[in-house]
């Protein structure tokens, strides 16, 4: 069996005071956080994961996007403690950003999130492309399992939160897609959904192209993501796409959830939801077979 937590929107936030923020967005989202942010994400109950993931016998956190509020090396300092706390016990990682990681234009450029959080290729084909040069990456589990994220991300305007799923990031995934055996089966990680947004600033751009692409690779069993900051769990195989799983974000202090998944012969989803009141994670479950 394969242990996998899916974690999301984690919105580490570290109120930045000097006078640079006002020639980016990130005045933006200092004002988000201080208003906010603040009173809805709690760093609290994600510092309660380590050692809650160590009793559960995790094999990987997966992490699809938005660990900082305004992508600031404080923010991603501060976040990387906690996975330092999960590779401490053994516990193995796999990061892809989301728009607020590119939060600001010199933060994309720079590509500031890979100082922090980047994963290191054992095998050929995971030598072969890399989420911060690429846009994708693959890694190999186990059981004939893999994970392959991809980076969607760009520094937007002040208003918008898209994403663009490129040319260049399509002819890649497609290579990396013709480079896993079709026997094997993958877990696609993005930080934004394949479907259509019905809010035009929060989309991802091309998503058709990522849609099709999906459809015609069936050993994609699963999509992880986040960006909406709520929890779904979309059961598709009937239009020929995969189990699509929205973590929500872990670290809302009210809706606070992610996703348990356990690998075998069959896929179980168990969903892990904050309860402020108790001060614990309280889970339900569904569960899915494949074929």
């Amino acid at each position: 069996m394969i242990k996998i937590a899916h974690i999301s929107d984690l919105h580490f936030y570290k109120t930045h005071y000097h006078p640079s923020q006002f020639f980016s967005k990130r005045w933006i989202g200092n004002i988000n956080a201080m208003f906010l942010r603040k009173k809805v994400f709690k760093p609290d109950q994600i510092w309660l994961l380590p050692d809650f993931f160590e009793k559960l016998k995790i094999d990987y956190v997966v992490v699809s996007g938005d660990i900082s509020s305004t992508s600031l090396k404080e923010e991603f300092a501060l976040a990387k403690k906690i996975f330092d706390e999960f590779h401490k016990k053994g516990i193995k990682t796999f990061i892809v950003p989301g728009n607020h990681d590119h939060y600001t234009k010199k933060a994309h450029r720079d590509k500031l999130f890979y100082d922090f959080f980047k994963q290191d290729g054992s095998n050929k084909i995971e030598k072969k492309f890399s989420l911060k040069k690429d846009g994708v990456e693959a890694k190999f589990l186990k059981d004939g399992w893999w994970f392959v994220g991809l980076d969607c991300t760009l520094a937007t305007s002040l208003t918008s939160s898209r994403g663009v799923f490129s040319k260049e990031i399509e002819n890649n995934f497609i290579e990396v897609l013709r480079d896993i055996p079709k026997e094997d089966f993958i877990i696609l990680i993005n930080h934004f959904p394949f479907l259509k947004s019905p809010v035009k600033r929060k989309e991802l751009v091309r998503s058709d192209y990522l849609l099709k692409i999906i459809q015609e690779n069936p050993n994609i069993k699963i999509y992880l993501h986040g960006h909406t900051h709520h929890h779904a769990i979309l059961d598709l195989r009937d239009k020929n796409l995969p189990i699509v799983l929205d973590s929500g974000s872990s670290s809302h202090n009210f809706l606070g959830k992610w996703n348990l998944l356990e690998i075998d012969q069959n896929i179980n989803v168990s969903v892990f939801e904050w309860i402020n009141k108790k001060n614990i994670w309280q889970k339900t479950q569904e569960r899915f077979s494949y074929d």
